[in-house]
């Protein structure tokens, strides 16, 4: 995973969560698999599997097509805190790092 992040210039959490996304890898040594982290944006557990998150997905949808009108990633991030949408963990407000991050990732599972 970390020659994979490095050749695509993003995280290995990145890279962790695409596989399991697309189902890549399955470790079936663990009886009670856990998720070490914060788990993505887009993602939720479920009975101890990791599952799309619908409403974060659309949320990410929109910060993509702000992204592409030419929003910055501050104007998105305070438009996201003034409409109340909540942060992965319900605590913070939406950061210019955070919208990046997103933007960043989605473009990775875009081009691959």
């Amino acid at each position: 995973m970390a020659q994979v992040a490095r050749e695509k210039g993003c995280a290995r959490s990145t890279v962790s969560s695409a596989i399991t996304r697309f189902g890549l890898i399955r470790d079936n040594r663990s009886p009670n698999p856990c998720h070490k982290g914060q788990l993505a944006y887009v993602e939720k557990m479920v009975n101890g599997r990791i599952v799309q998150h619908k409403a974060e997905q659309e949320v990410v949808q929109a910060i993509v097509r702000m992204r592409k009108s030419g929003s910055s990633y501050k104007e998105i991030a305070d438009w996201l805190n003034n409409e109340g949408y909540p942060t992965k963990n319900r605590t913070k407000r939406w950061s210019r790092p955070t919208i990046y991050k997103i933007v960043k990732r989605e473009e990775f599972f875009v081009q691959n």
